[in-house]
């Protein structure tokens, strides 16, 4: 049998991943011949932008890591292309 295993959060107590791992692992022990497929769920809220990124397989970032990287990609496009040339040959 195949079973999908799609758990929105536990409010305060469970997040999604943790949720769809918990009845995953219940499961294998009472059926080891059935096949799991875990999808976490997200209705927006908590927990969506940490749910999205783990399906892009993404990284997170906090403010401060966005904020260097975006300042270092903006410095590189300003450069003038003259001083650019040696990365494009």
């Amino acid at each position: 049998m195949r079973v999908l295993l799609a758990f929105d959060k536990f409010k305060d107590s469970l997040a999604a991943d943790a949720a769809c791992d918990a009845a995953a692992t219940a499961l294998r022990k009472r059926h080891p011949d059935w096949s799991l497929d875990s999808c976490p769920l997200a209705d927006g809220g908590e927990g969506f932008a940490a749910l999205l990124t783990t399906a892009a397989r993404g990284q997170l970032l906090s403010n401060v890591e966005f904020a260097r990287k975006l300042l270092l990609l903006l410095q590189r496009n300003l450069t003038p292309l003259s001083e650019r040339l040696p990365e494009f040959v």
